[in-house]
């Protein structure tokens, strides 16, 4: 019990020391003449997860300077504008990526809106990170938005642009965006141990019933599930569900619906979700990654989920169900990147990102 205390009482030095030194190395990469874009790219890579705020408020403490207008000033555009997203709060962060996956824009001669983002975020984030989001978008949309419409127009609001025709096509999927923002999840509770064992139990056998133990898919009640139950309490569902059944929930929830189709993404992201936090950005990692050529916006989306998140197991939970999302079992994150983003700035950032959840038995091998 002392020994929890004592580490209770010393994280706060710990975590302002290394912010210290992060915003030392930031300040030795820009400090002089051209800018060691490398250096930089490891110091903000190294910021704990969450903590873009706390390391802009030491930056200015330290030097007097405005650690924004440095970077916009000593980088290029377009990394720029990825280093600017990385320190940005998660509510701002995902607002803006949603904004930008309901832009409509034509694709094989039909115009669509980016309905894998949509999912990617909304059905990834708990109660109270959805709850977020939704002012930092008005505030983009009275920004954007608002200034452009004519007066007396319908209020648009990220509810209203799911529920519109230009929504999402599938019935499904707009059914479990607009349940997600509805906010009827259960709120995360305050420790894994107050989880009903009991009570994921049946939900894990309500899961089976309703999909790989019947003949056809019950969606509702999934809807219901993995819509209304705390992401804490999915995970003892996930858990039980594998024991009881021996297959990983994801696996048999993909299994229920058509290759390719949106609803079978939904479902099975909200099934990665309920296994761990690191599970839908392991999987961002493979899809990125995987096959010819680089998904650069997918992977720069991966590392600023794990850069914002405000819950700091997030890398250390990608490491450890990357394995099981890749299909191989001495796979890693650090060496899929190395093999696949060539050397330079955006590396040795997403290099950083990444070791900080590093296991030290896998940090010699890599």
């Amino acid at each position: 019990c002392n020994h929890l205390l004592l580490s209770m009482a010393t994280q706060p030095l710990r975590t302002g020391k290394l912010l210290e030194d992060i915003c030392q190395s930031i300040h030795d990469a820009t400090a002089g003449f051209g800018t060691n874009e490398r250096g930089l790219a490891r110091a903000i890579g190294r910021i704990p997860p969450g903590q873009g705020d706390e390391v802009m408020a030491t930056y200015k403490a330290l030097f007097g300077e405005d650690l924004i207008g440095l970077l916009k000033s000593e980088t290029s555009f377009g990394f720029e504008d990825l280093l600017l997203e990385m320190l940005a709060p998660q509510p701002r962060q995902d607002a803006q990526i949603l904004f930008n996956a309901l832009q409509s824009h034509e694709r094989e001669h039909v115009v669509k809106i980016d309905e894998d983002t949509l999912i990617e975020v909304l059905c990834t984030r708990t109660k109270a990170e959805v709850a977020a989001i939704v002012p930092a978008f008005d505030a983009l949309i009275a920004k954007e938005v608002t200034p452009h419409m004519p007066p007396g127009g319908m209020p648009v609001t990220l509810r209203t642009e799911i529920d519109s025709p230009s929504g999402p096509r599938e019935p499904l999927v707009k059914r479990i965006l607009l349940a997600i923002l509805d906010g009827s999840r259960d709120d995360e509770p305050a420790s894994p141990d107050l989880v009903d064992a009991a009570a994921a139990q049946r939900d894990a056998d309500a899961l089976h019933k309703a999909g790989a133990g019947r003949a056809g898919t019950d969606e509702a009640a999934l809807v219901d599930l993995f819509t209304k139950r705390s992401f804490t309490h999915l995970s003892a569902v996930a858990e039980a569900y594998r024991k009881s059944y021996g297959h990983r929930l994801p696996t048999d929830i993909k299994g229920e619906f058509r290759k390719r189709s949106k609803s079978r993404l939904a479902l099975k992201t909200l099934a990665l979700r309920s296994e761990s936090i690191g599970s839908p950005v392991a999987f961002m990692l493979r899809e990125a990654i995987n096959g010819i050529g680089t998904n650069d916006r997918l992977l720069e989306r991966a590392m600023c989920r794990l850069s914002s998140c405000e819950d700091r197991t997030i890398v250390a939970e990608t490491w450890k169900r990357f394995p099981d999302i890749v299909g191989k079992p001495d796979a890693t994150p650090v060496a899929w990147v190395k093999g696949d983003v060539g050397p330079g700035k955006r590396r040795e950032l997403y290099l950083a990102i990444l070791e900080q959840g590093q296991p030290p038995e896998t940090a010699t091998a890599q």
